[in-house]
């Protein structure tokens, strides 16, 4: 991988997502563009006859404007900060105005990986949704960092595999990672019971293809496919878990939740999705 997108927010979610590049072998040598994003200000002003008058409005935008540069401020000190331990990476910091969901689909397409930070409680919706957006949009594999510290990522591998399109896609853009990997061993979560998924098959492709990999599978538990995976990756001891994204449509998880959402949400190790 030779050019890795990392979108910041001006938040506390910056400064994980960095640490996570510099800590993965796959991307030595690689450049990193590290992108602080943001709406324009102006967009942030009511549309007039909203009963905003002249100085409320200037207001409205001194306040946008005072946030934008706190975030700024963030982004830039986490950026200074994490190039000391940047391990020789090639970056750039840069700066993009305009609707970071968009911006992102955008600069992923013509990047090998997107990394990104989890969502939290205290930083709002911006970051779910610029997830949403690289995972759905930019047709290209990303990246969340682990919430907790970690000496290794991607050395010990769990490719979480249930036999759909979506996991199809994620074997294939997670083979520099399976490269760069010791191990790796394919989880086959059969949902319904009564379909072999593949499992072993796709181990002996992957096997045919240089790998070091292994199978096992497993039924679904009685708490879910998630709690599924989790219990086979903690058993495995893995630094990092490979999943297709939104195998049931991206609405129908924000809805009922789902595999994903779970993953994004509760697990501790970095999570690779390819949507």
């Amino acid at each position: 991988m030779k050019r890795v997108l990392v979108p910041l927010l001006g938040d506390a979610g910056d400064q994980p997502a960095l640490q996570t590049v510099a800590r993965l072998a796959v991307t030595a040598g690689a450049r990193v563009d590290v992108v602080f994003m943001h709406r324009d200000p102006i967009d942030m002003i009511p549309l007039a006859g909203d009963g905003y008058g002249a100085s409320m409005i200037t207001q409205i935008l001194k306040q946008a404007e005072d946030e934008v540069a706190g975030r700024r401020k963030t982004a830039e000190a986490a950026f200074a900060a994490w190039q000391k331990e940047a391990n020789g990476l090639e970056a750039r910091f840069s700066e993009l105005v305009g609707i970071p969901d968009a911006s992102v689909a955008r600069l992923g397409r013509i990047a090998d990986l997107i990394v990104l930070a989890r969502n939290s409680d205290d930083q709002g919706p911006n970051r779910q949704a610029l997830i949403d957006a690289a995972v759905s949009d930019s047709g290209r594999p990303v990246l969340l960092a682990a919430t907790l510290p970690q000496e290794t990522i991607g050395k010990r591998i769990v490719l979480a595999w249930n036999g759909s399109a979506e996991a199809a896609r994620a074997v294939a853009m997670a083979r520099p990672f399976f490269s760069a990997a010791d191990h790796v061993v394919v989880v086959g979560i059969d949902e319904s019971a009564k379909t072999d998924v593949g499992t072993e098959a796709l181990a002996e492709t992957l096997v045919a293809n240089g790998f070091d990999v292994g199978a096992v599978s497993v039924p679904e538990g009685e708490s879910g496919v998630a709690d599924t995976l989790l219990d086979q990756a903690y058993a495995y001891k893995t630094d990092m878990i490979v999943i297709g994204a939104y195998s049931h449509s991206r609405m129908r998880e924000r809805i009922f939740g789902g595999v994903t959402r779970d993953l994004i949400e509760n697990v501790a190790w970095p999570v690779l999705l390819a949507g």
